[in-house]
């Protein structure tokens, strides 16, 4: 009787030990389409991806990578939330630094630039998201976004009382600061033609509008003297 007990335990931690190993190989699995997806994405963009691509570079065929993930927008779609939220974390981060607020935008600018560089239709899917499905797309942020929020809302209220920059409400110079680069990041594809930029001839524009914007903004939300 002990020892077919002992058998069933030591059969039973076996099948224990067998599922953890299969959960570990399927995490390992979704985590490589995901790596493969951002990478593919970054370079052909939505449109230019394809799900042949992506499963050629995880290593893997197509036919595994649409069961994991079923559909290309699925999986565009989890990519760039986890972007989404990078971002904002960032921001948040750059928000928390104890450096002044002429400072801090420059860095949130800079950090524009370098999200648009690492992950090129960033912008596009963010707004789209917002224009398509803004109710779910905002509960899908979760606390990020507050957090965002109430500490830019904070570090303006504090400026304003302090006299740094003038009366404005937190969200239209969030609107400011934000929206100087992000048009010409969304129209990248009328201003390249329009200017007749190569790849690096218009990265060199954007860091240029970088620094336009920050003159802007200064000039425009700072106080004088």
């Amino acid at each position: 009787m002990f020892n077919t007990l002992a058998l069933n335990n030591k059969g039973f931690y076996i099948c224990i030990v067998e599922i953890q190993e299969m959960k570990k190989v399927e995490l390992n699995t979704e985590e490589k389409i995901k790596a493969a997806a951002r990478k593919v994405f970054m370079l052909k963009g939505y449109n230019g991806a394809t799900s042949r691509d992506i499963a050629k570079e995880a290593g893997l065929n197509v036919a595994l990578t649409n069961y994991y993930f079923r559909k290309k927008e699925r999986l565009f779609k989890i990519i760039y939330m986890d972007v989404v939220h990078e971002f904002l974390d960032e921001t948040i981060g750059i928000l928390n630094k104890p450096i002044d607020l002429k400072k801090k935008i420059r860095l949130i600018l800079e950090r524009v630039l370098e999200t648009t560089k690492r992950n090129p239709e960033f912008f596009l899917f963010f707004y789209s998201e917002i224009k398509n499905s803004s109710e779910e797309f905002l509960n899908e942020l979760g606390h990020v976004k507050d957090r965002m929020r109430e500490k830019w809302n904070e570090q303006i209220q504090k400026s304003i009382k302090e006299k740094v920059i003038r009366k404005i409400d937190p969200l239209a110079a969030l609107t400011i600061v934000m929206g100087q680069l992000q048009f010409p990041i969304i129209a990248s594809k009328m201003l390249k033609e329009l200017g007749e930029f190569t790849e690096k001839g218009y990265a060199d524009f954007l860091e240029n509008q970088k620094e336009h914007a920050v003159e802007m903004i200064n000039n425009y939300l700072f106080l004088k003297g």
